[in-house]
């Protein structure tokens, strides 16, 4: 015996074979007893009919007609979904994000969540099954959505952010940095930053304490007018944590050229070449 949910135009008839695909079919087992049967029908809109049709195939020598009795239709109450909660908000880059979220209410009909990107935005995001993957900083804007989680044919939808932040890896020093300057001559000055893989590397250099040197610095480089010891600091611009400069102070000793000495206020003079003619004898 199968069983159909057709429109209530369809009347059929004796001898009929409908095209419909049955939602059940039973098995009678050729028996003469009463046989329960349960079916579950899919929820639908509208009026529907059910059409019981079976048929004798002369399988067997005696087959009395199927009889049919306290066909009963019971209206399940369905619940659809009004809230999806627990959904991230947060992700890193270069570490892959599962995507969860909880269904409201908890025995919904359906629950299966399917995960779109509604919006990258500098992101770079996509969504691979359940797995969300990030390459930029920003913020993305993820699309859940059930299907018939309204209503048959109407399909539950809900968006949220996901702020993409970039692991911060924070400096530990600042190595290799010049000791030494000749006063009027510019110098570089560079530094080794640590760890390798620190996450900001670019140092900003200030002068700390000029002492008597007259030292400037323009860029990268010192410029000093006299002898002495000049203190420049080294800056890394959340170099520690996000708003967290990270600093370090370090002394370039400044000395005169090969023919200039220092005097008593610390300033390069030059050398008297009569004097160095005298000293040469």
């Amino acid at each position: 015996m199968q069983v159909y949910v057709v429109e209530t135009s369809v009347t059929p008839a004796a001898g009929w074979s409908l095209s419909a695909t049955p939602f059940a079919t039973l098995v009678m087992g050729g028996t003469s007893t009463w046989n329960r049967h349960e079916i579950t029908l899919s929820p639908m809109s509208g009026t529907r009919r059910l059409v019981f049709s079976w048929r004798n195939d002369a399988s067997a020598d005696n087959q009395p007609p199927a009889a049919i009795d306290n066909v009963i239709v019971t209206n399940m109450s369905v619940q659809y979904v009004t809230n999806i909660t627990a959904l991230p908000s947060s992700a890193t880059i270069g570490t892959p994000l599962t995507l969860t979220g909880t269904v409201v209410p908890a025995n919904a009909k359906n629950k299966t969540i399917v995960w779109s990107v509604q919006s990258a935005g500098t992101t770079g995001a996509v969504i691979i099954g359940n797995t969300l993957y990030v390459t930029s900083e920003g913020a993305a804007v993820v699309l859940a959505t059930i299907i018939d989680g309204v209503a048959i044919g109407n399909n539950y939808e809900q968006g949220f952010f996901i702020t993409v932040s970039n692991p911060l890896v924070p400096v530990t020093n600042i190595i290799d940095v010049p000791s030494a300057a000749v006063a009027g001559v510019p110098l570089a000055l560079t530094g080794t930053v640590l760890p390798d893989n620190t996450t900001n590397r670019t140092i900003n250099w200030s002068v700390n304490d000029a002492g008597a040197t007259g030292a400037t610095i323009s860029g990268n480089i010192l410029n000093t007018t006299g002898a002495g010891a000049v203190v420049v600091t080294a800056t890394i611009v959340n170099g520690n944590a996000t708003d967290a400069d990270y600093t370090q102070n370090f002394t370039v000793n400044v000395g005169c050229n090969h023919n200039f000495y220092i005097d008593h206020r610390f300033s390069c003079r030059k050398i008297d070449p009569k004097f160095m003619r005298m000293q040469s004898h």
